[in-house]
């Protein structure tokens, strides 16, 4: 799996925000295997997600959503701030 996938708390965090169960791919790069997926999917290789089922090899174990919707919102919300001010930031450099 690809580096980003590998960082637990960004896998949490994705749970969280979005109040799911988020799955690590035990092989492969994620972002490749979508890409193939989809290409494969807008080609007619595949007829739908079911057919894609028994390609994908995931662990059982999941990252399910731990924090309360407040916690969420608020985390949200500075996630939001920072992009906010990188941006604004990020005009001095251009």
């Amino acid at each position: 799996s690809g580096p980003i996938s590998d960082v637990a708390y960004l896998l949490q965090f994705q749970s969280d925000l979005l109040h799911v169960p988020v799955y690590k791919a035990r092989e492969g790069d994620p972002a490749s295997t979508g890409v193939a997926f989809l290409a494969g999917l807008s080609l007619k290789i595949w007829h739908g997600l079911s057919s894609l089922e028994r390609l994908t090899h995931i662990n059982k174990k999941a990252m399910v959503p731990k924090r309360s919707e407040t916690e969420v919102k608020a985390l949200y919300e500075r996630w939001r701030l920072t992009c906010l001010y990188s941006k604004e930031w990020s005009k001095n450099f251009s």
